[in-house]
C-alpha cells in the first residue's frame, strides 16, 4: 500500500524470517480505505523479547513494553514520518485473533508477505 512505501525495507526481514506475521486491524482498515495511517498494528506467532530484540535491530530502532502480561510491544521509528509499530503475539489461528477483537470493522488482517500488494485480506467477521 502506498502509506508503506516509506518503510517497506523494514518489513522485509519479518515477511521472510517471521512465520505468520500479520497486519491487522485499523491499519488494514485504513489502507483499504485509502486512508494514510503510520499506526501499524502486526501479530505474529512466537513473539517474545528476543523476537523484538531482533526484529528491532533490522529495523534500526528500539522498542518497549506497552502489556507485560499479554506480551504487547512497541517500536518507533522516525523516517519522513514517525511510524508506531504494536507487535502482539498470535492468539491461536489468525481468525481466532481476529475474532477476539474489540470491533468487527477492525478484524481484518493482511499476511506481511504482501506487504508491497494487499491482494489477500482475511476478514474472519464478515
Amino acid at each position: 500500500m502506498d502509506n508503506l512505501n516509506e518503510v517497506l525495507n523494514e518489513m522485509d526481514f519479518i515477511a521472510s524470517s517471521l512465520k505468520d506475521a500479520y497486519f491487522v486491524g485499523g491499519f488494514v482498515r485504513d489502507s483499504l480505505l485509502g486512508r494514510q495511517t503510520y499506526d501499524v498494528d502486526i501479530v505474529l506467532k512466537g513473539l517474545s523479547k528476543g523476537v523484538m530484540r531482533e526484529i528491532c535491530s533490522k529495523m534500526k530502532t528500539g522498542f518497549f513494553v506497552l502489556d507485560e502480561e499479554r506480551r504487547i510491544y512497541r517500536a518507533v521509528l522516525k523516517k519522513k514520518n514517525v511510524w508506531y509499530f504494536d507487535f502482539s503475539p498470535l492468539k491461536g489461528r489468525i481468525e481466532d485473533d481476529l475474532i477476539s477483537r474489540d470491533f468487527t470493522v477492525d478484524a481484518v488482517a493482511v499476511p506481511v508477505k504482501e506487504r508491497k500488494n494487499f491482494k489477500t485480506f482475511i476478514d474472519a467477521t464478515g
